[in-house]
C-alpha cells in the first residue's frame, strides 16, 4: 500500500537555505548525468545475471514470506519468530520515540 507523502512543513530538505538545495539538486543531477554517460549496452552474459539474480531475489523473498507469517494453524508450537532479529533491546535515541526500550 503507498502512503500519501506526508506535509511539506514535514519535510527538512525543503526548509534549508536555497544555496543548499541547489547545491543537493546539482549533485543529484551531476550524479545521474554521470551514469548516463557512463552507461553501456549490457551483454547477454550480464542480462541473463540480471535475471539469475532477480529470480533468486523472488523465490528468496517467497520463501523468508512463510517463515514470518507465522505458524501454520494446527501445527502447535514449533515456530521461530525470526521478527525479533529485528528488534533493538537499547533505548531509542529519541525522546518523542513511542517505541518500547
Amino acid at each position: 500500500m503507498h502512503e500519501p507523502s506526508p506535509p511539506e512543513e514535514r519535510r527538512p530538505f525543503w526548509r534549508l537555505p536555497p544555496r543548499a538545495i541547489a547545491v543537493v539538486l546539482a549533485v543529484e543531477v551531476g550524479a545521474l548525468a554521470l551514469v548516463a554517460a557512463l552507461a553501456t549496452t549490457p551483454t547477454p552474459a550480464e542480462i541473463g545475471l540480471a535475471g539469475f539474480l532477480t529470480l533468486l531475489a523472488v523465490v528468496h523473498t517467497e520463501l523468508a514470506t512463510g517463515i514470518e507469517a507465522g505458524p501454520p494453524p494446527g501445527r502447535g508450537t514449533s515456530y521461530f519468530d525470526l521478527s525479533s532479529v529485528w528488534r533493538s533491546r537499547r533505548r531509542c535515541c529519541s525522546r518523542r520515540c513511542s517505541r518500547p526500550a
